[in-house]
């Protein structure tokens, strides 16, 4: 029987209101039209420099405070810009890491996402799994779905993410979990190949009209989680 709902951040309960996490609303603001000029017409470029910067961000994972994400991102923008042949000032990178870090505007929250886990609640625990840093939790503090979880489970604290199976298992052990019990559900097929390898019960969350091809079931929204359980538990 499942008695345990887990979550992803990104896709499932949040997006970033530009379209792209690293890339703040308020771009144009910051770097103005000249530096804008050429991450718009040098897309291939600026996709290589992203690249670039996830690097170091896949490396220096594991961080514990607001400041040091801070820090963290002012490297990787450094590391976009250098990457672009773009000489953006300190201030401009600063602004940019501020935005990045300390806006929660910058993240929208889907319109279920507060009533359905509220929902949810009724009947199971719910827990949130991320490949994330730390402002996460303040994001959720502030729109209010923190206080209604049993646990969050964020990559940053761990050196451990999703990708590479490593925070599932800590979330088996810091939770007690019985993998066969609990329905995990991510917007992304290949976190959700490393969920089924932990034992838990993968869901595709696709908020957009296309799912990407999988073989496990697929929501739109959450309260398409019930009728997934309901089917779970009728094979069972």
């Amino acid at each position: 029987m499942i008695n345990t709902v887990i979550l992803d951040f990104g896709g499932v309960l949040g997006y970033p209101i530009s379209g792209n996490w690293f890339i703040p609303y308020d771009l144009l603001k910051i770097i103005g039209p000249i530096n804008m000029i050429p991450l718009l017409f040098r897309k291939g470029k600026l996709n290589k420099a992203f690249v670039k910067g996830n690097e170091y961000l896949t490396d220096n994972n594991k961080i514990l405070t607001e400041d040091d994400e801070f820090e963290l991102f002012c490297k990787f923008y450094r590391i976009v810009f250098k990457e672009m042949k773009i000489n953006a000032s300190d201030n401009v990178i600063h602004k940019l890491a501020n935005s990045k870090v300390y806006d929660d505007f910058q993240i929208k929250i889907y319109d279920d996402a507060l009533s359905g886990i509220t929902k949810l609640k009724e009947k199971y625990r719910v827990i949130i799994i991320t490949d994330t840093w730390p402002s996460t939790k303040r994001v959720l503090e502030h729109c209010g779905i923190f206080k209604l979880l049993d646990g969050l489970l964020m990559s940053c604290n761990y050196d451990q993410t999703k990708e590479t199976g490593g925070l599932f298992e800590i979330a088996i052990r810091e939770h007690s979990l019985v993998p066969q019990e609990c329905i995990y559900i991510d917007d992304h097929a290949n976190n959700l190949e490393n969920a089924a390898k932990a034992g838990f019960n993968p869901v595709l969350m696709c908020r957009r009209n296309e799912a990407e091809e999988t073989e496990y079931p697929v929501i739109h929204e959450l309260d398409d989680i019930e009728d997934v359980i309901a089917e779970q538990t009728e094979k069972n």
